[in-house]
């Protein structure tokens, strides 16, 4: 179920890529972009669903960006409680932001919007599921330097 979790929080990171690649008045790059993460929410949350009804801990390591280095995740029951209030709230933020902050009538910030927005979400899942201090603080970080373009 980790690598669903894992696989939920990329969907996410990337899904603010159509909106930059394609025009910036183009509604197809917010609608792409919503499809991922509407699809990165469901998969998140049905991982940990998975994980609520009685699946034992998973672990998963990733190679690190320095050489030798490595990053722990982990899915257990508490990590499993925290992830759906994320995806959710982030996954029907991003069907409101349909409408709310529309790609066509704010085309100078709409693109960058959904970018970090999806950069956020997955670091705040990679926050939840980090399974060491290194890969907490990379998690961290990435949520923090998110929110701070966000706004």
């Amino acid at each position: 179920m980790i690598i669903y979790v894992l696989l939920a929080a990329g969907l996410w990171a990337v899904s603010g890529l159509p909106g930059l690649l394609m025009g910036r008045r183009s509604m197809r790059g917010q609608w792409a972009a919503t499809i991922l993460t509407t699809i990165g929410s469901l998969l998140g949350i049905g991982a940990a669903a998975a994980m609520l009804t009685g699946r034992a801990l998973e672990a998963m390591q990733i190679r690190g960006p320095a050489p030798g280095m490595v990053l722990h995740f982990r899915l257990d029951a508490l990590s499993a409680f925290f992830l759906p209030p994320i995806f959710l709230i982030g996954g029907l933020g991003s069907i409101y932001g349909l409408g709310y902050w529309r790609q066509d009538r704010n085309p100078r910030t709409g693109n960058r919007l959904r970018f970090c927005y999806g950069i956020l979400i997955a670091a705040l899942a990679m926050v939840v599921v980090a399974g060491d201090g290194i890969a907490f603080l990379f998690a961290w970080e990435i949520m923090a330097l998110a929110a701070f373009f966000l706004v």
